[in-house]
């Protein structure tokens, strides 16, 4: 039985090597061996471990949740809660449903429509509207972590990312590349953010960055909007960072 590379099982199961590595650091699916030059190998058995991985975070089910359901300790537990979460979802649906059929009766009784009693709807639809589109991209657990970490725009933290910002566009400005050494201190420090944001999970913030680099979700999620260029900007000043700050391939 052959065994597969990390950047292999990567490609074949459509998830970023990162990610892999991550889930051997965390103790949830480990290579079945490490070659000569130490790069990790995975087996058939290993390969099976990560497809259910991945089919119960389809669940929104967080990492340590998964562990357990590997070490098969408290499955029925875990879809007892992973139950109760689904049926508050439709809960909150059905409690919409109940609203607008009222407003529907009101406007039949009254023949007008009651702003004071659609406003609220109309408040209540927009955020779980885009708590859906978080839930296109993020898992509950991730969701969690990123309203932890995020800075808002009146928080100190803040000011880092916007002297960051305002770095970058004084470069482009200037007609300084991302290859130059502006460029590279500025993705060293954006970097260390990142890590002081997201720690060790390599998935979430690729995960997050790919929707940052999209116009269209960032305006989903009703992320702070970040022009184009300052994106192309940071991501060529990554690709150009020396080899020591890049993840080793084993």
């Amino acid at each position: 039985m052959g065994l597969h590379t990390t950047g292999e099982l990567a490609k074949h199961l459509d998830i970023t090597v990162r990610a892999v590595r991550y889930y051997d650091q965390i103790g949830l699916v480990s290579p079945a061996a490490k070659n000569s030059s130490g790069k990790r190998l995975y087996s058939e058995e290993e390969v099976m471990e990560l497809e259910k991985v991945l089919l119960l975070k389809s669940l929104n089910m967080g990492l340590e949740d998964i562990k357990e359901i590997l070490r098969e300790k408290t499955i029925a537990e875990i879809l007892l809660l992973n139950e109760k979460k689904l049926k508050a979802e439709i809960a909150d649906l059905e409690q919409s449903l109940r609203q607008n059929e009222g407003l529907k009766n009101s406007v039949r009784l009254e023949g007008t429509i009651r702003w004071d009693a659609l406003l609220p709807l109309v408040r209540e639809n927009k955020r779980r509207a885009l708590k859906n589109r978080w839930d296109d991209h993020f898992n509950e657990e991730e969701q969690a972590l990123l309203t932890r970490e995020l800075p808002k725009m009146e928080e100190a933290d803040a000011t880092k990312w916007i002297r960051l910002i305002e770095r970058i566009r004084l470069c482009i400005e200037r007609g300084i590349l991302p290859d130059s050494i502006d460029g590279r201190l500025i993705a060293e420090d954006c970097l260390a953010l990142s890590r002081g944001m997201f720690g060790d999970d390599p998935e979430l913030l690729d995960k997050f960055w790919t929707a940052r680099k999209s116009e269209e979700t960032s305006q989903e999620l009703g992320l702070y909007p970040v022009s184009a260029d300052v994106l192309t900007f940071l991501e060529e000043a990554f690709e150009h960072l020396p080899s020591s700050h890049q993840v080793s391939e084993t």
